[in-house]
């Protein structure tokens, strides 16, 4: 576990607008390597769209876009 503060806090995140900069980043991260997952399946040609490596890209897209929908929700 992270350490803490006396208080029970982890250092740098004592605060819901501290914590809310974190998780901006984070979805900020997020959306950069979905971003690029779906440029992945772009850059695969038609005739391999069928194959594991798109499916895998796809799923991650999607994976990533649940994922970033969540943390906006929590904040």
């Amino acid at each position: 576990m992270a350490n803490q503060t006396e208080n029970g806090y982890t250092p740098g995140m004592e605060s819901r607008g501290k914590r809310r900069a974190i998780v901006n980043k984070i979805i900020e991260s997020l959306q950069a390597i979905q971003d690029n997952e779906e440029i992945c399946m772009d850059n695969i040609p038609e005739n391999l769209q069928e194959c594991a490596a798109y499916e895998c890209a796809e799923n991650s897209a999607a994976f990533l876009r649940d994922a970033i929908e969540s943390l906006e929700f929590a904040y």
